[in-house]
């Protein structure tokens, strides 16, 4: 919503050499590429199974490969390996952060904002919990982990969502914030979160004593997404690297359903055509020449793992 499209978002346009359509790069290119191969393979006999997944909710809270993989899980289903093709510019990735996303509401006590001390305003409290996440974030930008392979090289927090009031003559009685961390393999991200926790209430929960119990405050954990671990003897990862010649696997900030499979007991691997630069951008595209380069990659590989 709200983005600034030169063409139809909704309509595939080809413009110098560029595929323009929302998704084209964050993956309905490599989707493409998969569906085509898998329309030449039907015909085949092929020596070993070959599976297409395809999920849903991806960019919220990733309850298609939640499910998918709970199904697979409880039928004892575990695939050698999995590729999962974000674009990547047909880099290889094995690594990449976890993610979690909080809502924190708190409650005050509404009143008229003449008598601003017979309330207690929610949106001031918000943004002492805003600032203790600041700080919080500013210690871990500090404190980089040594010689990592993520950029940045730390634990990461976002402030995305933010809600409260009712007018601007009445004291707030309602905030809340959606909020994230992408955690650095390694650092404990509870041992963070209880941080926060204790900050807040050190310096907010005081504060609701005297209007106790209409005030209040509650962080629920909307969703956690497992981190993708490097792993040895990853067999998607060594024919990958045969195949593009990319002999140095890459660690990423963005998160991904590798993680997911992963937990199954399976190796994971990330790989597609495209650059994470162009994706939830206006004019989102993905280059003709990657999506031909992706379409030989997975012929290639189908034809020596499968056929």
């Amino acid at each position: 919503m709200g983005q600034d499209w030169t063409s139809d978002p909704f309509k595939l346009t080809e413009r110098d050499g560029k595929l323009y359509a929302r998704g084209s790069c964050d993956m309905k290119g490599f989707i493409a590429n998969a569906l085509d191969a898998a329309g030449d393979l039907s015909k085949q006999k092929l020596k070993h199974p070959l599976h297409l997944a395809f999920t849903y909710d991806e960019e919220t809270n990733m309850s298609g490969a939640r499910h998918i993989t709970k199904y697979m899980s409880e039928r004892n289903i575990v695939p050698e390996w999995v590729w999962i093709g974000e674009p990547t510019g047909l880099h290889i990735i094995d690594s990449h952060k976890g993610v979690a996303f909080f809502t924190t509401s708190i409650d005050g006590v509404q009143g008229h904002s003449g008598q601003p001390d017979k309330g207690l305003n929610a949106i001031d409290l918000g943004t002492t919990y805003m600032n203790i996440i600041q700080r919080v974030a500013a210690e871990k930008r500090a404190n980089p982990i040594a010689n990592s392979r993520f950029d940045p090289p730390y634990t990461t927090f976002n402030l995305g969502i933010v809600r409260g009031g009712t007018a601007e003559n009445i004291i707030a009685g309602r905030f809340e914030i959606l909020w994230q961390a992408r955690a650095h393999p390694g650092d404990d991200l509870s041992a963070t979160l209880a941080e926060i926790d204790r900050l807040a209430t050190a310096e907010i929960k005081p504060r609701f004593k005297a209007f106790a119990p209409k005030a209040g405050m509650k962080t629920c954990t909307c969703c956690d997404i497992p981190p993708l671990m490097p792993k040895k003897d990853n067999p998607g990862e060594k024919i990958l690297t045969r195949l593009t010649g990319d002999n140095q696997a890459e660690a990423v900030s963005f998160a991904t359903e590798a993680g997911f499979f992963q937990k199954l007991g399976t190796h994971a691997i990330i790989c597609g055509p495209g650059h994470i630069d162009q994706a939830h951008q206006a004019d989102e595209y993905v280059e003709i020449s990657q999506m031909a380069a992706c379409a030989r990659l997975i012929r290639q590989v189908v034809s020596e793992t499968a056929l």
